[in-house]
């Protein structure tokens, strides 16, 4: 008889967890209430003297089997109600979110590919993959807030949405989020922006030199892989210390590393000249100079691994950025004579 009135009472309270008009306080108290039970049966098994202890053990192992049993139903219950609770979902955003999904998986860099766009719980999000063995995860882990803020920048100048803006979709209600995997070791890191801090991206601070310094990267990784040339497998560029490191993959099959070895003098010299003519690289330099950065470009063969290095001094960056500015004032002065 006691079986019967405890079984019919967990019956009863699962009944009521599942009732349409539920609130989290009904599964609170139904998880309360079977806690309880097991409680008091445990009681029970430990007062009955005329039970034998493999009969217990098979009683207690039922008893915490149902417990389990009913917290995974009331869990499920938890989440259908809170799922029951959010706004359905945008026809216009639904569209732009399937039209964008039929671009996956999206390379946007030598390291970085753009695995997929979501609608959860009234948050688009974005599913980015990173290849650690080109570009480190510990730069999103060590500089949160900043890649935060440099993640408004671009919301704030673009949309990879064909039909609305990220404004639209705020103004909708939904908050915008960047999931951040790590292809190697499989980390993980969410950036999300709220529906106001998408309406306000416009409007924040002006950035940071380094800040500047990683939306002008993120752009050139965007075209660096359209201009490489041939016997160039790949290229990205990256941000390493005090140094901001251009890394080009060479096809050993059609160029020798070894030579790029005996013209290092030479192509240090050539890329010297070059930053002082080149407009990208002079805007490079006008990034750098602030932060007393180097630049390197790297050559690695793809086969032997062997690397080769070009530094330019941070030194001589300030000195091309002094020529610049030089050039712009003589400029200046001639127009006004």
């Amino acid at each position: 008889m006691r079986q019967f009135l405890m079984f019919t009472f967990l019956m009863v309270s699962i009944r009521t967890a599942y009732a349409e008009d539920n609130s989290p306080a009904y599964f609170g108290a139904v998880s309360i209430v079977v806690t309880i039970m097991l409680v008091l049966l445990c009681i029970w098994l430990l007062n009955s003297h005329n039970v034998t202890r493999k009969v217990k053990l098979s009683i207690l192992g039922v008893g915490i089997g149902v417990f389990c049993l009913v917290q995974m139903l009331l869990s499920f219950g938890m989440e259908s109600y809170r799922r029951s609770l959010l706004p359905p979902d945008d026809p216009e955003v639904v569209l732009a979110v399937e039209e964008i999904n039929e671009q996956m998986p999206l390379k946007l860099t030598d390291s970085m590919t753009l695995r997929s766009v979501d609608l959860k719980d009234s948050t688009v999000v974005s599913t980015l993959e990173i290849d650690e063995t080109k570009y480190p995860f510990e730069d999103f882990l060590q500089n949160k807030e900043q890649k935060k803020r440099i993640m408004m920048a671009n919301v704030a100048k673009s949309s990879p949405f064909k039909s609305c803006s990220y404004v639209d979709i705020a103004n909708k209600g939904y908050s915008v989020a960047m999931l951040v995997k790590g292809m190697q070791s499989h980390r993980e890191i969410k950036f999300i922006l709220t529906p106001k801090e998408v309406k306000n991206a416009q409007n924040q601070p002006k950035p940071t030199p380094r800040e500047e310094l990683d939306l002008y990267l993120n752009e050139l990784n965007k075209n660096i892989l359209v201009d490489l040339e041939d016997g160039l497998l790949s290229a990205h560029a990256r941000i390493q210390g005090q140094i901001c490191v251009v890394v080009y993959t060479i096809d050993e099959n059609k160029l020798d590393i070894s030579g790029f070895e005996k013209s290092k003098e030479s192509m240090r010299v050539e890329l010297k000249n070059e930053f002082m003519v080149k407009g990208d690289l002079i805007k490079l330099a006008s990034l750098l100079a602030p932060l007393d950065m180097s630049f390197r470009i790297c050559y690695v063969g793809n086969l032997s691994k062997k690397q080769v290095s070009i530094d330019i001094s941070s030194s001589y960056i300030q000195e091309v950025l002094d020529n610049a500015v030089a050039k712009i004032i003589k400029s200046q002065n001639k127009q006004t004579e």
